[in-house]
Parts: C-alpha cells; structure tokens; sequence
C-alpha cells in the first residue's frame, strides 16, 4: 500500500509523514455533513491552543473534486 497524499489548505502536496513526532488529531470529514462542520470551529480553537511542535489537527475533506 502506498503513503495516501493531500493538498494542505495552501495547495501543498502533503501525506501523514509529515507530521511525524507530533501528537495529530486527524478529522475526516465532508463538506455536505453538517454536524461535521459544526465541529470544526472546536478543533480550530484546539489548534490555536495546543498547536505547534509537537501537537497538530489535521482536517482532511473527503470530498472528491
């Protein structure tokens, strides 16, 4: 099985290596599920608090296109 890439919110081309070291939350979600976007505002404020080094939320959307 290969390593599964991702387009960061900059467009850069990504995989879970390169979080390597760091704690990661890592969220699966999809545009079109409400409850999914409900949640993120939480996550961000994690992010800001806890985000750096050793600690990163990764919000992958699984949405094709």
């Amino acid at each position: 099985m290969g390593v599964v890439r991702f387009l960061d919110g900059e467009g850069k081309s990504r995989s879970l290596a390169d979080f390597r070291e760091k704690v990661v939350i890592l969220n699966l979600w999809v545009t079109w599920c409400v409850p999914c976007r409900q949640e993120m505002p939480t996550r961000d404020r994690l992010q800001a608090q806890l985000g750096g080094p050793d600690f990163q939320v990764v919000e992958l959307s699984l949405d094709q296109g």
